[in-house]
């Protein structure tokens, strides 16, 4: 389906918890500009825990030429000033390749100047990956947000243990005890019990920033049991809760098959949580391995 179609449609929903009007409107622009663009899946990343009604917007596509699947990614922050900047991402999760076997089709995302920056660093990280049963699932290249020396990394993992065991791993700088509490309580929300750990990788270093997703199960009961859980440990505004329980119980639009929560992400930087995000997906076909595929 067009991106054109997934927002056109998207821009009659009623979800006033979570999106303004003007958020709505300013959609347009991309819509303008990328409409024609075909996609089955597309992605609305809200912050729940933020009064801010905006939303960032992305598609997954494939190149002419290239294997691989990728994904545009456009903040809030530039598209509502009508400007195209965006992430740009390699997906990975249905192939069993490494991005260091796929040099051409990762430099298409980083250029090749960063990815000589990252090449060893990055060499690393998959032998590091490797030996926990892991792989590099996304890479992606956020220069529009002043990311200029470094690309974003998102790997699998299964359960809170093996997720500590990685940041630890990795030299993360921040307070790992609090990422261990938080995820500890969310376990019993996370279907298989699985996670994607998200972070920035330098040639000398790991971000400050890393984030830790979840997928949550599907069922409404089970969404609504989630948002209590959101609301009542301040990771989610009332609100925006109400309208996460609509988003995953109203009928779905024309031509899709699939509106859900695709998944939550909780972002730690230093001592703290500076945000909790909800990923919500539509789609106009049924991809199992979109939720699954390489977490270990």
């Amino acid at each position: 389906m067009k991106v054109s179609k997934y927002l056109e449609l998207f821009r009659t929903l009623s979800y006033p918890g979570l999106f303004s009007g003007e958020c709505l409107n300013a959609l347009k622009f991309v819509q303008d500009n990328y409409g024609q663009a075909e996609s089955h899946h597309v992605i609305y990343e809200v912050n729940l825990n933020d009064p801010a009604r905006t939303l960032d917007f992305s598609y997954k596509f494939y190149e002419e030429s290239s294997p691989y699947p990728y994904w545009y990614e456009f903040d809030y922050d530039f598209y509502s000033k009508c400007n195209l900047s965006q992430g740009y991402f390699i997906d990975l999760t249905g192939s069993a390749s490494l991005p260091s076997e796929n040099e051409e089709a990762v430099i298409r995302v980083t250029g090749r100047e960063k990815f000589e920056l990252i090449r060893q660093p990055l060499n690393n990280l998959e032998k590091f990956l490797a030996d926990r049963g892991s792989r590099v699932l996304y890479l992606g290249n956020l220069d529009h947000r002043g990311y200029s020396e470094s690309v974003r990394i998102e790997t699998g993992v299964r359960t809170c243990r093996k997720l500590i065991e990685f940041i630890q791993g990795l030299s993360y700088s921040g307070n790992i005890s609090l990422v261990e509490e938080t995820i500890s309580k969310i376990e019993p929300y996370a279907a298989g019990r699985a996670y994607l750990l998200s972070f920035d990788l330098f040639a000398d270093r790991i971000s400050d920033r890393i984030g830790a997703a979840f997928f949550p199960f599907t069922s409404l009961n089970d969404i609504q049991d989630l948002v209590n859980f959101l609301t009542e440990n301040k990771f989610c505004l009332a609100e925006k809760g109400q309208d996460l329980i609509k988003w995953s119980g109203d009928p779905l639009p024309e031509d899709m098959l699939q509106q859900r929560i695709n998944f939550i992400k909780i972002q730690f930087e230093k001592n703290k949580i500076v945000s909790v995000k909800a990923y919500l997906m539509q789609s106009d076909e049924f991809p199992l391995q979109f939720m699954f595929s390489g977490v270990h």
